[in-house]
Protein backbone atom coordinates (compact mmCIF):
# COMPACT_ATOMS: atom_id res chain seq x y z
CA UNK A 1 0.00 0.00 0.00
CA UNK A 2 2.92 2.31 0.95
CA UNK A 3 4.54 1.38 -2.31
CA UNK A 4 1.65 2.32 -4.36
CA UNK A 5 1.13 5.62 -2.29
CA UNK A 6 4.91 6.70 -3.29
CA UNK A 7 4.51 5.47 -7.31
CA UNK A 8 0.75 7.72 -6.88
CA UNK A 9 2.60 11.01 -5.44
CA UNK A 10 5.54 10.77 -7.73
CA UNK A 11 3.52 10.08 -10.93
CA UNK A 12 1.28 13.45 -9.79
CA UNK A 13 4.23 15.12 -9.51
CA UNK A 14 5.65 14.12 -12.74
CA UNK A 15 2.23 15.47 -14.18
CA UNK A 16 2.60 18.73 -12.41
CA UNK A 17 6.03 19.36 -13.86
CA UNK A 18 5.30 17.91 -17.21
CA UNK A 19 1.91 19.95 -17.12
CA UNK A 20 3.55 23.64 -16.97
CA UNK A 21 2.75 25.94 -19.15
CA UNK A 22 6.56 27.27 -19.02
CA UNK A 23 8.61 25.07 -20.79
CA UNK A 24 12.67 26.11 -21.12
CA UNK A 25 13.76 25.15 -24.24
CA UNK A 26 16.89 26.43 -25.91
CA UNK A 27 15.32 26.44 -29.98
CA UNK A 28 13.94 29.98 -31.80
CA UNK A 29 10.47 30.51 -32.07
CA UNK A 30 8.62 28.81 -35.15
CA UNK A 31 5.13 29.45 -35.81
CA UNK A 32 3.21 29.71 -38.73
CA UNK A 33 2.83 26.72 -41.85
CA UNK A 34 6.14 24.56 -42.25
CA UNK A 35 6.05 23.34 -45.82
CA UNK A 36 7.73 20.96 -47.62
CA UNK A 37 8.30 22.07 -51.36
CA UNK A 38 9.44 19.78 -53.84
CA UNK A 39 10.00 16.46 -51.27
CA UNK A 40 9.26 13.89 -53.46
CA UNK A 41 6.62 11.11 -51.67
CA UNK A 42 7.84 12.34 -48.50
CA UNK A 43 4.30 12.01 -46.79
CA UNK A 44 5.06 13.52 -43.43
CA UNK A 45 1.83 11.69 -41.14
CA UNK A 46 3.57 11.85 -37.72
CA UNK A 47 5.93 14.06 -36.32
CA UNK A 48 7.78 15.34 -33.21
CA UNK A 49 9.75 17.81 -32.12
CA UNK A 50 13.43 17.72 -30.43
CA UNK A 51 13.45 20.64 -28.46
CA UNK A 52 17.44 19.89 -27.90
CA UNK A 53 18.41 19.30 -31.11
CA UNK A 54 16.13 22.09 -32.68
CA UNK A 55 14.75 19.57 -35.47
CA UNK A 56 11.50 17.56 -36.46
CA UNK A 57 11.77 13.71 -36.93
CA UNK A 58 8.86 12.79 -39.41
CA UNK A 59 7.63 9.70 -40.21
CA UNK A 60 7.47 8.97 -43.69
CA UNK A 61 4.43 6.89 -43.82
CA UNK A 62 4.56 5.36 -47.27
CA UNK A 63 8.85 4.47 -47.44
CA UNK A 64 8.90 3.77 -43.24
CA UNK A 65 11.50 5.73 -43.04
CA UNK A 66 12.18 8.86 -40.60
CA UNK A 67 13.09 12.41 -42.24
CA UNK A 68 15.02 14.28 -39.91
CA UNK A 69 14.13 18.10 -41.06
CA UNK A 70 15.10 21.45 -40.08
CA UNK A 71 12.81 24.14 -40.37
CA UNK A 72 14.65 27.16 -39.96
CA UNK A 73 16.82 26.08 -43.29
CA UNK A 74 13.39 24.79 -44.57
CA UNK A 75 15.58 21.50 -45.53
CA UNK A 76 16.62 17.71 -44.85
CA UNK A 77 19.21 17.01 -42.58
CA UNK A 78 19.07 13.51 -42.70
CA UNK A 79 16.97 10.63 -43.79
CA UNK A 80 17.21 7.61 -41.18
CA UNK A 81 16.61 4.24 -42.81
CA UNK A 82 15.91 1.09 -41.04
CA UNK A 83 17.26 -2.07 -41.86
CA UNK A 84 15.19 -4.33 -42.96
CA UNK A 85 12.12 -2.03 -42.97
CA UNK A 86 12.64 1.06 -44.82
CA UNK A 87 11.92 1.01 -48.45
CA UNK A 88 11.33 3.05 -51.63
CA UNK A 89 7.86 4.24 -51.77
CA UNK A 90 7.55 2.92 -55.11
CA UNK A 91 8.47 -0.50 -54.02
CA UNK A 92 4.89 -2.74 -53.28
CA UNK A 93 5.55 -3.41 -49.48
CA UNK A 94 3.57 -3.47 -46.16
CA UNK A 95 5.61 -2.09 -44.04
CA UNK A 96 4.75 1.63 -43.29
CA UNK A 97 6.19 4.17 -40.00
CA UNK A 98 3.11 5.48 -38.16
CA UNK A 99 3.78 7.17 -34.48
CA UNK A 100 6.65 8.60 -32.93
CA UNK A 101 7.62 9.59 -29.70
CA UNK A 102 10.76 10.78 -27.62
CA UNK A 103 12.15 10.28 -24.65
CA UNK A 104 14.68 12.87 -23.90
CA UNK A 105 15.68 11.29 -20.82
CA UNK A 106 17.88 8.77 -23.00
CA UNK A 107 17.84 10.76 -26.27
CA UNK A 108 16.40 7.46 -27.77
CA UNK A 109 13.16 8.27 -30.40
CA UNK A 110 10.57 5.46 -30.35
CA UNK A 111 8.43 4.82 -33.76
CA UNK A 112 5.94 2.41 -34.71
CA UNK A 113 6.51 0.39 -37.77
CA UNK A 114 2.88 -1.10 -38.97
CA UNK A 115 2.03 -3.85 -40.73
CA UNK A 116 -0.42 -2.60 -43.47
CA UNK A 117 -2.62 -5.65 -44.55
CA UNK A 118 -5.46 -4.04 -41.54
CA UNK A 119 -5.63 -1.39 -43.74
CA UNK A 120 -6.83 -2.66 -47.37
CA UNK A 121 -8.79 -5.05 -45.38
CA UNK A 122 -10.65 -3.35 -42.71
CA UNK A 123 -9.42 -5.05 -40.02
CA UNK A 124 -10.19 -8.90 -41.18
CA UNK A 125 -6.30 -9.29 -42.02
CA UNK A 126 -3.70 -8.42 -39.14
CA UNK A 127 -1.14 -10.77 -40.61
CA UNK A 128 2.77 -8.90 -41.35
CA UNK A 129 4.69 -8.13 -38.36
CA UNK A 130 4.35 -5.19 -36.76
CA UNK A 131 7.69 -3.68 -35.04
CA UNK A 132 8.75 -0.25 -32.59
CA UNK A 133 12.20 0.96 -33.36
CA UNK A 134 14.55 2.62 -31.24
CA UNK A 135 17.03 5.51 -32.94
CA UNK A 136 20.13 6.52 -30.98
CA UNK A 137 19.86 10.46 -31.82
CA UNK A 138 23.48 10.55 -30.98
CA UNK A 139 24.61 7.89 -32.78
CA UNK A 140 21.42 6.76 -34.94
CA UNK A 141 21.89 3.33 -34.15
CA UNK A 142 19.08 1.53 -34.51
CA UNK A 143 16.87 -1.44 -32.63
CA UNK A 144 13.69 -3.20 -33.43
CA UNK A 145 11.25 -4.77 -31.36
CA UNK A 146 9.04 -7.49 -32.75
CA UNK A 147 5.57 -7.17 -31.41
CA UNK A 148 4.01 -9.59 -33.41
CA UNK A 149 5.75 -12.35 -31.21
CA UNK A 150 3.87 -11.16 -28.29
CA UNK A 151 0.15 -10.37 -30.52
CA UNK A 152 0.49 -13.75 -32.27
CA UNK A 153 -1.02 -12.20 -35.28
CA UNK A 154 -4.45 -12.01 -33.26
CA UNK A 155 -4.70 -8.83 -33.25
CA UNK A 156 -2.94 -5.46 -34.35
CA UNK A 157 -2.59 -2.14 -36.34
CA UNK A 158 -0.47 -0.71 -34.35
CA UNK A 159 -0.66 3.57 -35.02
CA UNK A 160 0.65 5.46 -31.77
CA UNK A 161 2.96 5.40 -28.96
CA UNK A 162 3.93 7.29 -25.86
CA UNK A 163 6.49 6.46 -23.23
CA UNK A 164 5.85 5.50 -19.90
CA UNK A 165 7.41 6.65 -16.22
CA UNK A 166 10.14 5.15 -16.18
CA UNK A 167 12.03 4.35 -20.00
CA UNK A 168 8.94 2.06 -20.66
CA UNK A 169 6.85 2.43 -23.63
CA UNK A 170 2.57 1.84 -24.59
CA UNK A 171 1.54 1.49 -28.00
CA UNK A 172 -1.86 1.43 -29.27
CA UNK A 173 -3.43 -1.04 -31.77
CA UNK A 174 -7.30 -0.80 -33.70
CA UNK A 175 -8.26 -3.63 -34.48
CA UNK A 176 -9.45 -4.77 -32.24
CA UNK A 177 -8.47 -2.54 -29.06
CA UNK A 178 -5.45 -3.03 -27.71
CA UNK A 179 -2.40 -1.79 -25.52
CA UNK A 180 1.13 -3.34 -25.57
CA UNK A 181 3.83 -2.52 -22.64
CA UNK A 182 7.12 -2.02 -23.62
CA UNK A 183 9.58 -2.26 -20.40
CA UNK A 184 12.68 -0.35 -19.99
CA UNK A 185 14.38 -3.77 -21.02
CA UNK A 186 12.36 -4.14 -24.24
CA UNK A 187 10.43 -7.09 -22.97
CA UNK A 188 6.68 -7.02 -24.81
CA UNK A 189 3.23 -7.63 -22.86
CA UNK A 190 -0.36 -7.09 -23.53
CA UNK A 191 -1.17 -4.35 -21.02
CA UNK A 192 -4.67 -4.78 -22.47
CA UNK A 193 -6.93 -6.68 -25.61
CA UNK A 194 -10.20 -6.18 -26.26
CA UNK A 195 -12.10 -9.96 -26.42
CA UNK A 196 -12.67 -11.52 -29.13
CA UNK A 197 -9.74 -11.24 -31.52
CA UNK A 198 -11.34 -12.64 -34.50
CA UNK A 199 -12.48 -11.43 -37.45
CA UNK A 200 -14.52 -9.47 -38.32
CA UNK A 201 -12.68 -6.89 -35.43
CA UNK A 202 -14.35 -3.91 -34.91
CA UNK A 203 -11.67 0.09 -35.01
CA UNK A 204 -10.79 0.23 -31.07
CA UNK A 205 -8.03 2.52 -30.58
CA UNK A 206 -7.47 4.99 -32.42
CA UNK A 207 -4.31 6.91 -30.18
CA UNK A 208 -2.69 6.29 -26.67
CA UNK A 209 -1.40 9.71 -24.40
CA UNK A 210 0.00 9.11 -20.91
CA UNK A 211 -0.83 11.87 -18.29
CA UNK A 212 0.61 11.21 -15.36
CA UNK A 213 -0.16 7.63 -13.85
CA UNK A 214 -3.02 6.82 -16.62
CA UNK A 215 -3.01 6.36 -19.95
CA UNK A 216 -6.03 7.82 -22.30
CA UNK A 217 -7.41 5.94 -25.57
CA UNK A 218 -9.89 7.35 -28.06
CA UNK A 219 -11.89 4.56 -28.32
CA UNK A 220 -13.50 4.30 -31.72
CA UNK A 221 -15.62 0.69 -30.32
CA UNK A 222 -17.39 2.72 -28.02
CA UNK A 223 -17.31 6.70 -29.50
CA UNK A 224 -15.70 7.35 -25.67
CA UNK A 225 -11.96 8.45 -24.21
CA UNK A 226 -11.24 5.75 -22.06
CA UNK A 227 -8.83 6.16 -19.07
CA UNK A 228 -6.66 3.12 -17.43
CA UNK A 229 -4.42 3.34 -14.31
CA UNK A 230 -1.21 2.50 -14.87
CA UNK A 231 -0.44 0.80 -11.32
CA UNK A 232 -4.09 0.00 -10.68
CA UNK A 233 -2.72 -3.80 -11.08
CA UNK A 234 -5.55 -4.84 -13.60
CA UNK A 235 -6.24 -2.77 -17.04
CA UNK A 236 -9.70 -1.85 -17.81
CA UNK A 237 -10.60 0.74 -19.47
CA UNK A 238 -12.97 3.49 -17.60
CA UNK A 239 -15.23 5.53 -19.25
CA UNK A 240 -14.37 9.21 -18.99
CA UNK A 241 -17.60 10.88 -19.12
CA UNK A 242 -17.90 14.06 -21.43
CA UNK A 243 -19.68 17.31 -20.99
CA UNK A 244 -21.17 18.18 -24.28
CA UNK A 245 -20.57 14.59 -25.54
CA UNK A 246 -18.64 14.17 -28.84
CA UNK A 247 -20.02 10.92 -30.55
CA UNK A 248 -16.61 9.50 -33.04
CA UNK A 249 -15.91 6.66 -34.69
CA UNK A 250 -12.88 8.16 -36.39
CA UNK A 251 -10.53 8.94 -33.81
CA UNK A 252 -6.79 9.01 -34.09
CA UNK A 253 -3.73 10.23 -32.25
CA UNK A 254 -3.96 12.56 -28.84
CA UNK A 255 -1.61 15.07 -27.34
CA UNK A 256 -1.45 17.42 -24.33
CA UNK A 257 0.26 20.11 -24.96
CA UNK A 258 2.64 21.86 -22.78
CA UNK A 259 0.96 25.22 -24.18
CA UNK A 260 -2.28 24.43 -21.93
CA UNK A 261 -1.33 22.96 -18.50
CA UNK A 262 -1.96 19.19 -19.60
CA UNK A 263 -5.82 20.42 -19.01
CA UNK A 264 -6.19 19.98 -23.17
CA UNK A 265 -6.55 16.93 -25.10
CA UNK A 266 -6.17 16.99 -28.92
CA UNK A 267 -7.81 14.32 -31.06
CA UNK A 268 -6.69 13.94 -34.57
CA UNK A 269 -10.25 12.58 -36.40
CA UNK A 270 -11.85 12.00 -39.72
CA UNK A 271 -15.48 12.08 -39.53
CA UNK A 272 -16.66 10.15 -42.79
CA UNK A 273 -20.48 11.08 -42.75
CA UNK A 274 -19.43 14.81 -43.41
CA UNK A 275 -16.07 13.90 -45.47
CA UNK A 276 -13.93 15.47 -43.95
CA UNK A 277 -10.76 15.82 -41.12
CA UNK A 278 -9.77 17.81 -38.69
CA UNK A 279 -8.86 18.16 -34.34
CA UNK A 280 -11.36 17.47 -32.09
CA UNK A 281 -10.27 19.33 -28.70
CA UNK A 282 -11.58 18.39 -24.86
CA UNK A 283 -10.60 19.93 -21.70
CA UNK A 284 -10.75 19.21 -18.34
CA UNK A 285 -10.66 20.05 -14.84
CA UNK A 286 -10.04 17.47 -12.45
CA UNK A 287 -7.11 15.03 -14.40
CA UNK A 288 -8.97 13.55 -16.80
CA UNK A 289 -11.78 11.87 -14.65
CA UNK A 290 -14.30 13.86 -17.19
CA UNK A 291 -13.67 15.67 -20.24
CA UNK A 292 -15.56 18.25 -22.28
CA UNK A 293 -15.92 18.57 -25.74
CA UNK A 294 -14.89 22.26 -26.15
CA UNK A 295 -15.14 22.03 -30.39
CA UNK A 296 -13.65 20.58 -33.70
CA UNK A 297 -10.89 22.41 -36.03
CA UNK A 298 -11.35 21.18 -40.00
CA UNK A 299 -8.30 20.59 -41.63
CA UNK A 300 -6.92 23.37 -43.96
CA UNK A 301 -5.78 21.04 -46.05
CA UNK A 302 -9.69 19.65 -46.48
CA UNK A 303 -11.06 23.05 -47.15
CA UNK A 304 -7.91 23.44 -50.10
CA UNK A 305 -8.55 20.17 -51.61
CA UNK A 306 -11.32 18.86 -53.97
CA UNK A 307 -13.81 16.66 -52.26
CA UNK A 308 -12.44 13.85 -54.36
CA UNK A 309 -8.92 13.83 -52.77
CA UNK A 310 -9.17 11.04 -49.97
CA UNK A 311 -7.71 12.68 -46.75
CA UNK A 312 -6.96 11.65 -42.95
CA UNK A 313 -6.03 13.56 -39.94
CA UNK A 314 -2.83 11.92 -38.74
CA UNK A 315 -1.55 14.03 -35.84
CA UNK A 316 -1.66 17.35 -33.50
CA UNK A 317 1.33 18.16 -31.78
CA UNK A 318 3.02 20.95 -29.90
CA UNK A 319 6.34 22.38 -31.64
CA UNK A 320 7.74 24.93 -29.20
CA UNK A 321 4.98 27.54 -28.05
CA UNK A 322 3.02 26.11 -31.15
CA UNK A 323 0.49 23.41 -32.29
CA UNK A 324 1.14 21.89 -35.46
CA UNK A 325 -1.29 19.47 -37.25
CA UNK A 326 -0.10 16.57 -39.71
CA UNK A 327 -2.51 15.18 -42.35
CA UNK A 328 -1.79 11.92 -44.84
CA UNK A 329 -3.26 11.90 -48.36
CA UNK A 330 -3.87 8.80 -50.22
CA UNK A 331 -2.64 9.72 -53.81
CA UNK A 332 -2.22 6.02 -55.12
CA UNK A 333 -5.61 5.17 -56.72
CA UNK A 334 -4.38 1.74 -57.19
CA UNK A 335 -2.96 0.85 -53.68
CA UNK A 336 -3.81 3.26 -50.65
CA UNK A 337 -1.33 1.88 -49.05
CA UNK A 338 1.49 3.03 -51.08
CA UNK A 339 2.92 6.75 -52.15
CA UNK A 340 1.67 8.51 -54.76
CA UNK A 341 3.31 11.36 -56.63
CA UNK A 342 2.89 14.10 -54.60
CA UNK A 343 5.73 16.80 -53.91
CA UNK A 344 4.15 19.06 -51.73
CA UNK A 345 3.14 18.92 -47.83
CA UNK A 346 2.60 21.17 -45.05
CA UNK A 347 2.71 20.94 -41.11
CA UNK A 348 -0.31 23.30 -40.04
CA UNK A 349 -0.14 25.99 -37.32
CA UNK A 350 -3.27 25.81 -35.67
CA UNK A 351 -3.05 27.35 -32.86
CA UNK A 352 -4.85 30.69 -33.37
CA UNK A 353 -7.60 28.10 -33.95
CA UNK A 354 -6.97 26.36 -31.26
CA UNK A 355 -6.81 29.68 -28.40
CA UNK A 356 -9.91 31.12 -29.21
CA UNK A 357 -11.62 28.11 -29.38
CA UNK A 358 -10.69 27.63 -25.90
CA UNK A 359 -11.15 31.09 -25.13
CA UNK A 360 -14.74 30.84 -26.12
CA UNK A 361 -15.51 28.44 -23.84
CA UNK A 362 -14.18 29.92 -20.97
CA UNK A 363 -10.66 27.83 -20.55
CA UNK A 364 -8.18 30.39 -18.75
CA UNK A 365 -5.28 30.83 -21.31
Amino acid sequence: MKYSLLISLVASWILTVSASKHVTSRCPPISGDILFRNEFQLYPSFYRWDDQRCVLYLSSIYNASIVVWDPYSSSIQRVISLPGVSHSGLEASDKRLSGTVIDSTNDVLSAVVQADEFFLSGGNDVSGDNFVVKVDLNTFAVKKINLTTTTKGQYGAFIDIDNGLSGDLYVNGGYPSSILHIDCKDKVSPFYVREPTTAPRPFGFGGVVRVGDNLIASDNTNHQLVRFTIQSGHSSPVVIPQTNYHNFSGGGSLSLPHRYGGKVLLMAEDILAKNTTGVSVFSSMDGWKTAKFVGFIESIDRKLEPASVAISQTSAHELGDRIYSSVLFYDNKTNPSMAGNRTDFALRDITDSVDPLLQANGFDM
